[in-house]
């Protein structure tokens, strides 16, 4: 049997706050070379849990371990091939976008090259002598993630990289987070609250809810959590009602018609003989699933484990 060794793992990572878990218990799971997808309502756990991998904030329980190393025990390490994007990025206004990165390369002691290689690989280079005040803030955003990719980390972490940006800004972060295991090697953490932009970039998702690590698998395993819905419009739905009761189908009753849970093609044959043979009229039936985004919110609105 064989154990996959993962880039990030954490086992039981708890932090408490007055007695309260604002994370609890959870196993994070990220493999080398992918898109993790951290996902998970505004006051979730996200930054909580972000903060505690980057040792910025020392967890009340529990274990984590990057590069197969553990955090407690080897944290300078680990940190030198981490970048990081969390909350608001900071940068000096009144400086070029050049300068800045200047200011993070003296820092993280890296050649003066790579500063040229970080703003090609963030198409910032047209824009490298301008003053980050004129940056739109699309720009500004690309300009931090450069200085997190300036020590060629092995892991980027990126805390809601596009909150604030218009539709271009966020094609253009999600163009460039794509690009990073593609062409760079470069396993990204992506922490957002919209599943709607994960769900693009994300081969793997965790979603939080309420501190509980609630869902950790691919985008394909939460598709299959769809539910299926038949939608039944008839001349008579109170009769139609009581012959699906009777065959013990629970059905509930809406303004467009009779609604139940998914049946077989013969099931479905079967209702229309019966409710053809009482004499009423069937208008339309039609399949309807339920979309990423309602799942999701099913999910972090109840916070139960699927």
């Amino acid at each position: 049997m064989t154990t996959t060794n993962y880039l990030i793992e954490t086992n039981n990572l708890t932090m408490t706050y007055k007695h309260v878990h604002a994370v609890d218990r959870i196993n994070l799971k990220v493999k080398e070379g992918e898109i993790y997808g951290f996902l998970g309502p505004n006051g979730a756990g996200k930054t909580t849990t972000i903060r505690m991998l980057l040792g910025l904030i020392k967890a009340s329980h529990g274990s984590i371990k990057i590069f197969g190393k553990d955090l407690k025990q080897h944290r300078l390490d680990i940190l030198k091939n981490i970048g990081a994007l969390v909350e608001s990025p900071s940068y000096y206004p009144h400086l070029s976008g050049e300068d800045n990165l200047e200011t993070v390369r003296k820092i993280v002691k890296v050649p003066k090259s790579r500063i040229a290689e970080v703003l090609e690989l963030v198409r910032l280079t047209k824009v490298a002598d301008r003053k980050v005040q004129e940056y739109s803030l699309g720009m500004k955003q690309r300009l931090a993630i450069a200085a997190a990719l300036l020590a060629n980390p092995r892991l980027v972490i990126l805390d809601e990289p596009t909150n604030g940006l218009d539709p271009a800004g966020i094609i253009e972060i999600r163009n460039l987070i794509l690009r990073l295991p593609k062409e760079y090697g470069i396993t990204v953490l992506l922490s957002s609250h919209l599943l709607s932009e994960v769900e693009q970039v994300a081969s793997q998702v965790g979603i939080i809810a309420k501190g509980k690590l609630i869902f950790q698998d691919s985008i394909e395993e939460l598709r299959k959590k769809a539910n299926r819905k038949i939608f039944l419009s008839t001349s008579h739905p109170e009769v139609a009602a009581t012959i699906l009761q009777e065959r013990g189908i629970n059905v509930d009753t809406q303004a467009r018609g009779l609604v139940m849970n998914d049946r077989s093609d013969e099931e479905i044959a079967q209702l229309v003989k019966a409710f053809v043979e009482k004499d009423i009229d069937v208008y339309r039936i039609s399949d309807e699933t339920s979309s990423l985004e309602e799942i999701f919110l099913q999910l972090t609105k109840g916070g139960q484990t699927l």
